[in-house]
C-alpha cells in the first residue's frame, strides 16, 4: 500500500498537491499557500472534466494527487482539459482507436459504465461519425471534449476557503491573480 505523501506527489514544477480527500470533497494546498475545500461533483472539484484516473500518465500532465475515488486532481480547469484530449487524441493508446474503441477503453465496463449508452451520447456530437481519434478536426474534438464532460457529470460545486495565501504567488496568470472568491466565481460560470 503507498502512503498518501508518495500517491499525492504533486507533478514536477507546480506547489500545489492534495492534502485530503474524501468522498465528495477534494482539499487543495495551492501553491501560494492557501487551502481550499471542493465539494461537488467529482469531474468539477478536481478539475478533471473526463474523470482521468490518477497514474503516470496523468501525473506527466500535471496532476497534483488524486481523490478518494482514484481520479487526478489538476491545479486547474486548463492543465485537466489539456491532459484529457493529449490523452484521448494524441497519446498512442487511443490515437489509433475509433471513438467506438476509445470509449469502450476510457469508460470500460468493468468500471460501472456503460461504454454502449457512452459511446452513442458523444457520437451525435460529430454527427455519428465513427473515425479514428486522430482523424478528427479541432471542431469536432472539442464536440467530443464537451460532450464526454456532459456524460461524466460535470457541475460546478463549492469551494470552501479553508486558508488565506501565505506567500505571493511566484508566477502570474489569469487564475492566480484573483483572488480565491474570485476564481469559484470564474469556475462556477456556465461554459
Amino acid at each position: 500500500k503507498k502512503k498518501t505523501d508518495e500517491i499525492n506527489k504533486p507533478a514536477s514544477g507546480t506547489g500545489a498537491k492534495v492534502i485530503a480527500a474524501r468522498p465528495n470533497v477534494t482539499t487543495v494546498q495551492n501553491e501560494d499557500g492557501s487551502i481550499e475545500e471542493r465539494t461537488g461533483t467529482s469531474s468539477w472539484r478536481n478539475n478533471n472534466p473526463g474523470n482521468m484516473k490518477y497514474g503516470p500518465f496523468a501525473r506527466a500532465h500535471g496532476a497534483i494527487g488524486q481523490s478518494s475515488g482514484g481520479f487526478a486532481v489538476f491545479p486547474d480547469m486548463q492543465t485537466g482539459e489539456a491532459a484529457r484530449k493529449t490523452l484521448i487524441f494524441d497519446s498512442p493508446k487511443y490515437r489509433g482507436r475509433t471513438l467506438s474503441e476509445a470509449i469502450e477503453k476510457y469508460a470500460p465496463s468493468k468500471d460501472n459504465n456503460n461504454p454502449v449508452w457512452y459511446f452513442n451520447t458523444v457520437v451525435q456530437s460529430v454527427g455519428g461519425q465513427n473515425k479514428r481519434m486522430s482523424d478528427y478536426t479541432p471542431e469536432e474534438q472539442q464536440a467530443i471534449l464537451d460532450s464526454m464532460k456532459r456524460v461524466e457529470g460535470f457541475k460546478p460545486g463549492k469551494i470552501n476557503i479553508i486558508s488565506a495565501p501565505t506567500t505571493p504567488s511566484p508566477t502570474a496568470s489569469n487564475v492566480e491573480d484573483k483572488t480565491p472568491r474570485e476564481r469559484t466565481q470564474q469556475q462556477t460560470k456556465p461554459s
